[in-house]
């Protein structure tokens, strides 16, 4: 083996560890520091050079315009300023609209071994999360969650608020939706059955000890769409492992929880930022509908949502149209709604055995009540390395898929 082979099997085998590491080091990272500089900040450095290395070598063909789109917006952000009535908060969203959107932009990037490669971090991930959640619940012993809204309180349950290295509970069921519902599918697809059921007990269970019943209902909602596929491609098999699991899931959830649709529809209309006290959803939406038609073509500016609602957004896209205007939430709902057409179109393409678009698809579907989980969706990790993984997933079916009956 040559020099120069060797240098790049082990350039290979960094990358490999940097896309493994990405959920890791996304929210772990600001509690490990490296003299005054957190772990997360070194991590957004490197992404950004291997983001635009990838750029250079042309690792975004088929979905270039999704990549100028989340650039330009970068660019508008910080334009953005100048007219916005909250420069301080929209310096601070700043900061996070870009290092997510280059943790986006790097798993956009990555190849269908990569695309492997992360998935197996986000399991590894969401398996480690579980069992530190859990530790909480039971313990009150908390190593990196420190919101004292929450670390001293009780659940309806009886046990501990889990927060493991989230902002708030909140933020760690929005990242379950995703991650939680992405290794049940690939464990029931694999015909890991006892695997599959223990994660997601374990994941509704954290879900629910969050008090997030809007996560809950997306999770359950995921996980129809993925398990109505298999019973309307008349698979015996999974038809009867799927059903009884839907209805028993659903069961539980309703006698324990006592769920109904009532408290679905209240739920979605109220927004809890620290499970103390509620405003209404519907007048916080009006007035950030309201700030976007007053600023229709260029929006009010970054950061003025957050002075319009007086708390948060609490949901991405009204973010997007009041502070960037009608032609940038075009443009980004354009972006989404293709992505699921794509995904739906090659939804019976595989990887290492899983149908990863149709996971995505599943999860995707759901993308406006996902969006919405957080009080700061826009600012929120689990946002983009959803969409980095839907737009690789793009990119490799325009490239290799083949459409689907």
């Amino acid at each position: 083996m040559d020099i120069k082979t060797r240098k790049e099997d082990s350039l290979s085998r960094f990358e490999l560890f940097i896309i493994m590491m990405i959920p890791f080091a996304s929210f772990f990272g600001a509690f490990i520091k490296i003299s005054s500089i957190g772990l997360s900040n070194v991590y957004s450095v490197i992404l950004f050079v291997l983001v635009l290395k990838r750029f250079l070598k042309k690792s975004y063909a088929g979905i270039n315009y999704i990549v100028f789109y989340f650039i330009f917006f970068i660019f508008y952000s910080i334009a953005s300023l100048l007219w916005s009535s909250n420069h301080i908060e929209g310096i601070r969203i700043l900061t996070s609209l870009i290092t997510g959107i280059i943790t986006m932009l790097y798993i956009a990037s990555l190849n269908k071994d990569e695309v492997i490669v992360f998935t197996k971090g986000i399991k590894y991930f969401v398996i480690f999360i579980l069992g530190m959640a859990g530790y909480e619940m039971a313990t009150g012993n908390y190593l990196f969650f420190n919101n004292e809204l929450f670390i001293y309180r009780i659940t309806d349950f009886g046990l501990r608020y889990p927060g493991v290295a989230f902002t708030n509970p909140n933020d760690l069921s929005q990242f379950l939706i995703f991650g939680g519902s992405f290794v049940i599918m690939s464990l029931f697809q694999k015909r890991k059955i006892l695997k599959g059921s223990l994660i997601l007990i374990a994941t509704f269970f954290v879900i629910a000890n969050t008090g997030s019943r809007l996560a809950m209902i997306s999770t359950l909602i995921v996980l129809f769409l993925f398990f109505m596929k298999d019973i309307i491609s008349s698979k015996m098999r999974s038809l009867l492992i799927s059903i009884p699991i839907i209805l028993g899931i659903i069961s539980i959830f309703i006698i324990v929880l006592e769920v109904n649709v009532y408290d679905i529809i209240d739920e979605f209309l109220k927004i809890d930022s620290s499970q103390m006290y509620y405003s209404a959803r519907d007048n916080l939406y009006g007035s950030l509908i309201n700030t976007g038609v007053d600023n229709f073509l260029h929006g009010a500016g970054l950061g003025t949502s957050y002075n319009v609602s007086f708390t948060a957004p609490h949901n991405m896209i009204l973010f997007i149209f009041s502070d960037y205007g009608f032609i940038w939430t075009a443009g980004f709902l354009f972006i989404i709604v293709y992505s699921l057409f794509i995904l739906f179109k090659y939804r019976n393409l595989f990887f290492e055995k899983c149908n990863y678009n149709y996971f995505t698809f599943a999860i995707l579907s759901i993308f406006p009540i996902f969006s919405s989980i957080s009080s700061t969706n826009e600012q929120r990790k689990s946002i983009w390395i959803l969409l980095g993984l839907v737009f690789a997933l793009v990119k490799l079916s325009k490239k290799g898929g083949k459409r689907s009956d």
